[in-house]
């Protein structure tokens, strides 16, 4: 009888320290490894970017990422997303023997979808937003929403201004894959190549399934949540390739808009007063009959 009791006891004991030791792993995993914090904590801080031009009626859609410093909410995304309502004054700068381009670019309707505290969708809204900085060539794009008081949270950016994942490293993208109707879409990778020279810039590979309207959303870092970068090209459909985080900063550094990815880093009150900075040679050809009849 008791020996019954014993052998009962002792599996008793053995299966609650099975379970307890389950549920260190389980916890540890979340804990340090963060396998569901970072996709639920961005899902609210992905957007949805319709880029009509009013009198064409041609478009794009695609996503972006909410950055908050201070009192502004700012939208990052690829520049060819809004290329629609890009309207370009290319100029000739007899000094420098550039074009020089004044760029404008209409407002820009960004959508989200809000969540409960269950994550669940519980309803969407429409934002304007205004561009604050675009490059064609680095295919990148600011913009600030005229409302400033819907987001309570964005994304954080690394803290290091030169990181990248390692290669291998699990990371995510949320975006509107498939267009608007794909909001929060969240698709799980693997960081690959670094630094590969594609369409003039340096861009980094990751492998995940992507589609349609992907571009400008953010790419998470599993570990971290922090968002280290920008989908903008789709390869196939297990590849695509990212602006890395490393490049928007040094693009931030040179357009003076660091206060866009730090928030530790206070927005100047002029912070407008920079748009772009596009300029390209003038073909050798030209510039020798404007030289010949100035």
């Amino acid at each position: 009888m008791h020996k019954t009791l014993n052998l009962l006891l002792y599996g008793s004991l053995f299966t609650v320290l099975i379970l307890v030791v389950a549920a260190l792993v389980f916890l540890l995993g979340v804990h340090f490894m963060h396998l569901e914090k970072p996709v639920v904590a961005n899902l609210s801080s992905s957007v949805n970017i319709s880029s009509i031009n009013g009198e064409t009626g041609q478009g794009m859609y695609g996503s972006g990422v909410i950055f908050i410093n201070g009192d502004k909410t700012f939208v990052w995304t690829c520049g060819h997303v809004v290329q629609n309502n890009v309207i370009s004054h290319p100029s000739i700068n007899y000094k420098t023997k550039k074009v020089t381009f004044g760029v404008q670019i209409n407002e820009i309707e960004v959508h989200s979808k809000l969540f409960n505290k269950w994550h669940q969708e519980s309803g969407d809204i429409m934002i304007k937003a205004r561009p604050i900085r675009y490059s064609f060539k680095d295919d990148l794009c600011l913009l600030e929403l005229n409302n400033n008081k819907i987001f309570r949270n964005g994304v954080d950016f690394p803290t290091t201004s030169s990181y990248s994942p390692s290669p291998g490293s699990k990371v995510f993208h949320i975006g509107s894959m498939g267009g608007p109707n794909g909001f929060g879409s969240v698709s799980e990778g693997i960081y690959g190549m670094r630094g590969i020279h594609k369409f003039g810039q340096y861009l980094d590979r990751v492998g995940m399934g992507l589609e349609g309207g992907s571009s400008g959303g953010g790419v998470f870092e599993a570990t971290s949540g922090r968002c280290v970068g920008l989908m903008c090209q789709k390869i196939n459909v297990s590849q695509g390739y990212i602006i890395p985080f490393r490049e928007m900063f040094k693009y931030c550094q040179r357009m003076d808009c660091v206060w866009a990815m730090d928030p530790t880093v206070e927005v100047p009150w002029n912070y407008r007063a920079i748009f772009t900075d596009e300029t390209a040679n003038i073909p050798a050809g030209i510039l020798k009959i404007l030289e010949a009849n100035p």
